[in-house]
């Protein structure tokens, strides 16, 4: 057996370096409907050629078939229809060599958790043949580039999921592949891990001469690639260099002030946003805020003066069309129609205290998680939760939604200590975990009555509750669907309607729009407007630091320390005047690192 797998590597054919890194010619693959059960495309007919050394990207919504182009690149999927090459090798008949010349790495890479970060690297790097001097020669630079040196003995199940993310890049170029295939590479990763990953990844298909093909859903990260294509639903929609792409939309593309007294600011965000949908009266289609400014985008053949009889005090700036801007004008000029989202009702907070933090830590033996935390919360307010991965704030999210006990302090939920009166406390409280808390088994359907049963809802009310819920985040066709089988947005959609069947007081989400599309972070956050408008207090963390201008207020975490709280205004403003968020998060967070860095 040994002998035969010996001659059949030596008599395998080369990589052709002269040829095409990848090309794709009609790449078809088809899936059972999870609701018809008919046979689907999930890709259809897709074509692509990278010739030349590069980052090239693809990006579009939950289930445009991203994955699955990617696990037949790397050869783990077989196409129904189409050709495939790599370097002029096909990945089924030539597996050897073309292990050799391809690194891939999937959204969930297998790190043996219970060993060292150092025990992975050269357990990984002896499976791809390295010598033991190959693989110090090669992962101690990568391991000074990503900030990983000096970690070497730590556990790898100990790590921060930025820290896993980046040991797992650092396996997957040990073999120095000419070909990088990488899958969503930086869900759930900091903002500082996630530049520092992006860096990595540009240094070394430049060093290199590496192709490196990335799916992702953010198109601030698609537009670092010479080329995009963007997939909806199996299809390419657009196909180019981002700036090409981004010039279809060039006379579309405004900038707004945003008010700068909070109250007026909070007003006019809600207000835009509700009105910025290609089904309203409004000529915006699309807006979101980005530091002092909103960007918004205009329905197609609509002047900017229509503007001005909507919002007269409103003044247009043209701006430069962005990646993101073409991608929604393709999508929403079809007339998809949004996640439904209820009216504003309301725009000013209300003073009651929902929520009070009083000198809250939390150790886990010797290691402090959270230390001397104090913060409250009023009725009505969207609050963030931000920090890198590792700061604390998981650990203060658990503990405010009663999941964990404080080691010190106290948490008093509208005037109720949640210690004492758990019971009480999670009548109040609706939970959104990252990873969706439902039954697989049971279809969508039988989840929401379940949770909403748990409740105490019965009769006519858990009846038109549920009713409500499926209407409105669009559950019906997916009404007799088995959980597990549904796809990720919808899986989304179904988790925020479980989490609001008993109308919470409160509303905890942990990393709600990790993994979603562009469209579906805008219609999660029309909702949450709403739904604070409503008076419906909402707590969030998230590591998209464009999602931070939407709260009210937001609680940066570094170490378990407050390193800073209040309006995304003052936020800014402490962290040098930074012109955004992301800015911001990266100065504030850096400048403690290199504190405590310091003899």
């Amino acid at each position: 057996m040994l002998s035969r797998l010996l001659r059949s590597a030596r008599s395998a054919p080369e990589p052709d370096f002269t040829a095409p890194a990848l090309e794709i010619e009609a790449l078809t693959k088809r899936y059972p409907d999870p609701v018809t059960r008919a046979p689907r495309a999930v890709l259809d007919r897709f074509s692509l050629t990278i010739r030349d050394p590069g980052l090239y990207a693809v990006v579009g919504p939950d289930g445009a078939g991203k994955s699955t182009l990617l696990d037949m690149v790397a050869g783990l999927l077989s196409p129904d229809e189409g050709h495939l090459t790599v370097f002029g090798l096909t990945p089924d008949a030539d597996s050897h060599t073309f292990l050799k010349t391809v690194a891939y790495l999937p959204q969930q890479f297998a790190l043996h958790e219970e060993l060292s970060l150092w025990d992975n690297i050269t357990l990984f790097g002896a499976l791809k043949g390295l010598s033991p001097e190959g693989i110090v020669a090669r992962a101690r630079p990568l391991l000074e580039q990503t900030g990983l040196a000096g970690f070497e003995r730590r556990r790898a199940g100990a790590l921060s999921g930025g820290m896993k993310q980046k040991l797992s890049l650092v396996v997957a170029l040990l073999q120095q592949p000419k070909l990088l295939i990488l899958d969503e590479p930086t869900v759930g990763v900091d903002p500082v891990s996630r530049a520092e990953l992006w860096a990595m990844i540009a240094s070394r298909t430049r060093e290199e001469a590496m192709a490196c093909l990335v799916t992702t859903s953010l198109m601030t990260e698609a537009q670092k690639a010479q080329h995009v294509v963007v997939l909806q639903e199996g299809r390419t929609l657009l196909a180019g260099a981002p700036q090409t792409i981004s010039k279809r939309v060039s006379e579309r593309t405004y900038a707004v002030d945003r008010p700068r007294e909070p109250l007026a600011r909070r007003a006019f965000d809600h207000r835009l946003l509700q009105e910025a949908t290609p089904q309203s009266a409004s000529p915006l289609i699309d807006a979101v805020p980005r530091g002092d400014i909103f960007d918004v985008l205009l329905k197609k053949d609509v002047s900017p003066v229509s503007l001005n009889h909507v919002w007269p005090e409103v003044t247009l700036r043209k701006r430069p069309p962005t990646l993101e801007d073409a991608f929604l004008a393709a999508t929403l000029d079809q007339g998809k129609a949004p996640l439904s989202a209820t009216r504003p009702t309301a725009n000013a907070f209300s003073t009651d205290v929902v929520i009070e933090v009083q000198d809250v830590t939390r150790r886990f033996g010797s290691f402090v998680a959270v230390s001397h935390s104090n913060f409250s919360l009023v009725r009505g307010e969207i609050f963030g939760l931000l920090g890198p991965n590792g700061a604390g704030k998981t650990t203060t999210f658990r503990m405010l939604c009663g999941l964990l006990n404080p080691s010190e302090g106290r948490i008093m939920m509208e005037g109720v200590n949640i210690l004492t009166a758990k019971a009480s406390v999670r009548q109040r409280i609706g939970y959104v975990a990252q990873k969706f808390s439902l039954y697989a088994r049971m279809s969508a359907w039988e989840n929401l009555r379940y949770f909403a049963q748990t409740y105490g809802l019965r009769g006519e009310a858990l009846a038109q509750r549920l009713d409500e819920l499926m209407k409105s985040f669009l559950l019906t066709p997916w009404a007799q669907v088995p959980a597990g089988l549904l796809p990720l947005g919808v899986k989304r959609q179904l988790a925020m309607a479980v989490g609001l069947v008993h109308s919470p007081s409160v509303l905890f989400l942990d990393e709600p729009t990790s993994g979603a599309d562009t469209e579906a972070r805008r219609a999660f956050w029309r909702r949450i407007t709403a739904l604070a408008d409503q008076g419906t207090t909402v707590v969030v963390t998230t590591h998209f630091m464009e999602e931070a201008e939407y709260c009210d207020r937001i609680l940066i975490q570094n170490h378990g320390r407050t390193l800073a709280l209040g309006t995304p205004q003052e936020v800014r403003a402490l962290a040098h005047q930074a012109p955004n968020m992301e800015e911001a998060f990266i100065r504030l967070v850096t400048d403690t690192e290199t504190v405590r860095s310091e003899p």
